[in-house]
């Protein structure tokens, strides 16, 4: 992949084992890997009942913790894959939660996370009918989220190479959507041949995997696990 992509792919073990003149840098980093996975865990907090306000609390409290002490944590569990470490996590800290009975409450002493809060907005509880668990939800979700990184992304870099209006053209050919415009009408309106129309969503699909495979990189702690964590998010995304 072009160095240009200036992608990240430092394994999340690797970060948090960080010590001495990298921790700081270490902590950045597992912040915003933190940050950008808090959706399925609020999302599973929801689906077991919580409500926002009080799903929200715990999550924010979770990830506060899980920051603080992240660094002298070690992975257990999950095969080394970040989506199954949180969700342990978080599951032993909901235990640990209702034994003390403590109650988490806004402006209190919490390292919040920033977030928009459309983030939040159409969590659709409907999807627990049919005998959809709260842990199949946070994995359907962890799906959705990963594919939006990707995503954003990849926009990012149609973006700086000054061709937004190509990305909004192609992205459906990439994710196979319904309305996506017929190759020559895109050609018509981007002033060049079918041809190139062929090449330029070729080329798309093949950033999109050398993206896709480097954020896998990040979330698990073996390159030999990223086949396999790619074949889970293929089954998730159907």
């Amino acid at each position: 992949m072009d160095a240009s992509f200036g992608f990240e792919t430092t394994h999340w073990t690797n970060i948090i084992e960080a010590s001495g003149d990298g921790a700081e840098r270490s902590a950045e980093a597992f912040q915003k890997l933190c940050q950008a996975y808090w959706y399925p865990i609020f999302a599973y907090t929801r689906s077991r009942g919580v409500s926002e306000s009080d799903a929200m609390d715990l999550t924010q409290a979770f990830f506060s913790k899980l920051l603080e002490k992240g660094f002298s944590i070690r992975s257990r569990g999950g095969g080394g894959r970040f989506r199954s470490y949180l969700l342990k996590c978080h599951q032993n800290f909901i235990a640990s939660e209702k034994r003390r009975s403590m109650a988490v409450k806004r402006g209190g002493d919490i390292d919040w996370i920033s977030l928009d809060s459309n983030e939040i907005n159409g969590l659709n509880l409907d999807e627990l009918e049919g005998g959809t668990t709260p842990d199949q939800l946070y994995e359907k979700k962890w799906a959705e989220t990963f594919l939006l990184r990707v995503l954003e992304r990849l926009e990012k870099e149609y973006r700086l190479a000054g061709k937004s209006d190509r990305y909004t053209l192609l992205k459906p050919w990439l994710m196979n959507e319904s309305q996506a415009l017929a190759q020559k009408d895109i050609a018509q309106r981007l002033g060049i041949s079918e041809i190139t129309v062929r090449t330029a969503i070729y080329r798309m699909r093949e950033t999109f995997g050398e993206l896709l495979r480097a954020e896998i990189l990040r979330v698990v702690s073996d390159p030999a696990d990223v086949d396999d964590e790619l074949r889970h998010l293929l089954t998730l995304w159907g």
